[in-house]
């Protein structure tokens, strides 16, 4: 993967430009495959020793998403909002925001443009609400990934408990990633394991998702092996002003409209957050 990377550093020809998350130490590596020539532009956070061209200041979270502004080396270009939860997504934006000013857009062009973004499906949408239950989604699978979902959903969602059903993706990634996963849940108020998400694996290639529910104790999850099991819990757990989320790469997010029928009998409709029907493959 990082030859692959490598190699797609060195095809941008000169006069062209290499945009670069300065918060992230594999991405910065890339400047030294970069040709004579080429305009290697950084942007992030600032979660690194490196000062990145492209940052973002007075970040605030709204009932409607995040609000920032754009500073391009010392400058403030303009301020903007994202109606995706998670200051990766502001990190993300700035990227955005970087090639679409290396196309010689301005902040008035693109302004609209990223406030109107609603993101893949998959990704922090949402399934429907009922009796101030909201429903949400999203594809997060591994360790890092869950963490920040936490942090997004706690961040969007001040005072309310968080509830998730997640689905281990694996046998075998469960048993690697355990560690993490022992870490990743604990930005979450109350916590089910469905069974594993099998893709085509022997169960003797790693660990089942009730091994790793016997794992967990931040907070101590129940576990559920079927849906119609996992929709029942979760239906009698939930009460006015909770955020329930679905979470895993596998077919977990049908559990939401279950819980919805249980909650609402014949009555609540989904109303999904996202105009994309493409299915994710990775990533934050």
């Amino acid at each position: 993967m990082q030859e692959a990377f490598r190699q797609f550093a060195r095809q941008v020809k000169p006069g062209g430009a290499l945009i670069l998350c300065a918060d992230n130490a594999e991405a910065m590596s890339l400047r030294d495959y970069a040709s004579p020539g080429v305009d290697v532009v950084t942007y992030g956070l600032g979660n690194s020793a490196v000062t990145p061209d492209w940052t973002a200041t007075d970040i605030a979270d709204t009932p409607e998403g995040q609000t920032f502004t754009a500073v391009h080396r010392g400058e403030r270009f303009g301020e903007f909002t994202t109606p995706l939860a998670g200051r990766h997504m502001v990190q993300n934006a700035l990227g955005a925001i970087a090639a679409c000013r290396v196309l010689g857009l301005t902040a008035e062009e693109i302004r609209p443009a990223l406030a109107t973004y609603g993101g893949v499906r998959r990704r922090f949408e949402r399934v429907g609400e009922v009796d101030g239950i909201l429903l949400m989604d999203d594809y997060a699978h591994h360790p890092t990934e869950i963490e920040a979902l936490a942090k997004a959903a706690r961040a969007r969602f001040p005072g309310r408990r968080l509830v998730a059903m997640f689905q281990p993706h694996t046998y075998a990634r469960t048993r690697y990633l355990l560690d993490g996963f022992k870490r990743c849940f604990s930005g979450f108020d109350r916590l089910f394991i469905l069974e594993t998400y099998a893709a085509r694996e022997a169960i003797a290639d790693g660990m089942t998702g009730a091994q790793l529910a016997a794992e967990l104790h931040d907070p101590a999850p129940g576990y559920a092996a079927t849906f119609e099991e996992a929709a029942d819990m979760v239906a009698a757990e939930l009460r006015p002003g909770d955020v329930f989320f679905t979470v895993g790469a596998g077919d977990v997010d049908a559990v939401g409209p279950m819980v919805l029928q249980r909650l609402a009998p014949g009555g609540a409709s989904q109303t999904p957050g996202s105009q994309s029907e493409a299915r994710p493959e990775g990533g934050l």
